[in-house]
């Protein structure tokens, strides 16, 4: 089920920090889309986010820069390099005191039928 819901232990999701309006039912859904950080169950509680809330460096199809970027290898390395300077991510990092999950971990879960 892909929904989009509040935090309610304290720790903001991307979309409650950065306030960028496009988690489900946000105001700039109709201008730039939902976001999938905000609907993306399968990464529901990495880092005790909402769905990829707290993982949305690794997730493909976020707002970042003010584009959207796109599935090849090229894009998804220029997001995650565009990403670890964002003041969320040092905040989730921050917060989880450099204990990130594993990349590695967040892909096997995407690419898991």
């Amino acid at each position: 089920m892909e929904y989009c819901r509040q935090s309610d232990n304290g720790r903001l999701n991307c979309w409650e920090f950065i306030q960028c309006g496009r988690e489900r039912n946000g105001a700039r859904t109709v201008e730039l889309g939902v976001c999938p950080a905000s609907t993306d169950s399968r990464l529901d509680n990495f880092h005790l986010g909402v769905n990829g809330g707290r993982i949305c460096w690794l997730v493909d199809g976020t707002l970042c820069d003010v584009s959207v970027r796109g599935n090849s290898c090229a894009g998804k390395v220029e997001k995650i390099r565009r990403c670890l300077k964002c003041g969320f991510y040092n905040h989730v990092k921050t917060q989880e005191k450099g204990g990130l999950v594993r990349t590695s971990e967040v892909f096997g879960v995407l690419t898991r039928r």
